[in-house]
């Protein structure tokens, strides 16, 4: 592989990345039909008061047609908003993930084992925190394709993760007129150590874009992302990345090498905090991965789906465009 390649390979590989870790898929060369909706899918959170001091009054009164997250996320752009909810309401009624919280998830166990993805409690201003590492997911689907689980049966589990997140753990899921909750959004820690020129490309590359698209049918639900662990040539590469970024995604992206431990407990408290990312709990040393309350209450209500018992949860029909 020549240089040009490689680096090539690096910038698809980190833009996958990206596109994983903020949920979203935002490049400068994304159209649109106005110049007022180029604000597409950025993470940046106001709240009311800061709506209120940037538009005027009778602007920040007026009454919403879609969820206030999708109003936020455009920056007031109504007509914007109103565009990404209907392709949101397309994509619940194509696909009714809502009705996922009804149906077993046999692989569900495999999947949690082959890809390191866990909730573990919460942060000071109480917000879930999300943790993933990403390790080798090309061979991870390799392995997982021997039990007959593909790209599109992970993207439906971390469907169902979200869905039964924001329906179950935070009670606060995105409808018409409902303000959403302070504590409704994520802190997510991203974990590259082990992601390497061989996840480029296939399955993985697959992967990273569908959950890319998938993240914009829910907007403004992380606060912060911090990636840590990055390889040494990780920086330079960055910086060729970032710029294709929204900007308001970019400032949500914190990098780090092995250094992020402070950085980590200016949000956390140590002692929610797994041992493995320099905190104190290891949730009745059994590990923080499988054990933490978050986890055990999902893997319950898994086995009880598995059993034929539903999940009890806030309305679980798609929502209407009327």
């Amino acid at each position: 592989m020549t240089i040009a390649s490689c680096i090539e390979a690096m910038l698809l590989m980190l833009i996958g990345t990206c596109m994983l870790i903020a949920s979203v898929a935002v490049t400068k060369s994304e159209s649109v039909h106005k110049p007022t909706c180029r604000f597409i899918m950025t993470l940046r959170a106001y709240s009311w008061g800061d709506l209120a001091q940037d538009e005027p009054k009778e602007k920040a009164k007026v009454e919403l047609k879609c969820p206030v997250r999708f109003f936020r996320m455009t920056r007031g752009d109504m007509e914007a908003a109103n565009m990404f909810w209907n392709k949101t309401i397309e994509f619940r009624t194509e696909t009714q993930p809502e009705q996922w919280l009804g149906k077993p998830r046999p692989g569900f166990k495999l999947i949690k084992q082959q890809f390191t993805h866990f909730y573990h409690k919460r942060d000071k201003q109480g917000r879930m925190v999300y943790y993933e590492a990403l390790n080798s997911p090309r061979n991870a689907f390799k392995e997982l394709k021997t039990h007959g689980i593909g790209v599109d049966d992970v993207v439906q589990h971390m469907t169902f993760m979200t869905e039964f997140t924001h329906r179950v753990l935070n009670d606060d899921y995105d409808e018409v007129g409902k303000e959403p909750l302070k504590t409704g959004q994520l802190i997510k820690i991203v974990d590259i150590q082990s992601l390497g020129l061989g996840d480029v490309g296939g399955d993985v590359s697959q992967y990273f874009n569908k959950i890319g698209a998938l993240g914009k049918n829910y907007p403004e639900r992380i606060d912060k992302i911090l990636v840590i662990n990055v390889p040494a040539g990780f920086g330079m590469i960055w910086k060729i990345v970032a710029p294709m970024l929204d900007r308001n995604v970019r400032e949500r992206i914190s990098i780090f090498r092995a250094d992020y431990k402070a950085a980590m407990q200016e949000l956390i408290d140590i002692e929610n905090i797994p041992a493995i990312y320099g905190g104190t709990c290891d949730c009745g040393g059994e590990g923080c991965r499988f054990n933490s309350p978050e986890e055990v209450k999902m893997l319950d209500a898994v086995e009880k789906l598995n059993q034929g018992v539903p999940i009890k949860c806030l309305p679980c029909d798609p929502p209407s465009d009327e």
